[in-house]
């Protein structure tokens, strides 16, 4: 999109302000990693605690005990989620690559990037379902996500 420019990290109003990673590991925050519960593809904004915690409920309802929940104060911030949606293999990953803004306000994107492995990599034989979610901060903008995919050599 022409009008749409990437924030200056260090800007007042910079949406994309952390993206954690997790692989069924907990790190700093936010999350990334593999489910088996959540089947459908899925983009959406998470504007409140208790759809929050009913999203994050899904997202691990395969464990024995689900991890807690990075806090998100959603005053200021909101969660962005892209889940694939069930794949046949391993091997597959989603990542946000940069959350853009319009000139004039009004609209935000988030691109993303879906990792597929390439046909010459060995892959786990299990349904997977990649996901990956961050907070930006909270804006009543239009809100899109635009993915592509990139295919992994091995």
């Amino acid at each position: 999109m022409s009008d749409l420019n990437k924030m200056a990290s260090g800007a007042s109003r910079d949406p994309l302000s952390f993206c954690w990673r997790c692989f069924y590991r907990w790190s700093s925050g936010d999350a990334m990693g593999l489910i088996r519960t959540v089947g459908q593809a899925s983009s959406r904004r998470l504007r409140d605690e208790e759809t929050y915690a009913s999203f994050w409920e899904r997202l691990h309802a395969d464990r024995n005990s689900v991890p807690d929940r990075p806090e998100v104060d959603f005053e200021e911030k909101v969660v962005v989620a892209i889940v694939l949606g069930r794949r046949s293999t391993g091997g597959y990953g989603v990542e946000i690559d940069e959350v853009l803004a319009s000139d004039g306000g009004g609209r935000i994107q988030v691109q993303f990037a879906e990792t597929v492995p390439g046909n010459d990599c060995v892959v786990t034989q299990a349904l997977t379902s990649p996901y990956v979610l961050a907070t930006v901060e909270a804006q009543d903008e239009d809100l899109t996500f635009e993915g592509a995919e990139e295919t992994r050599s091995c």
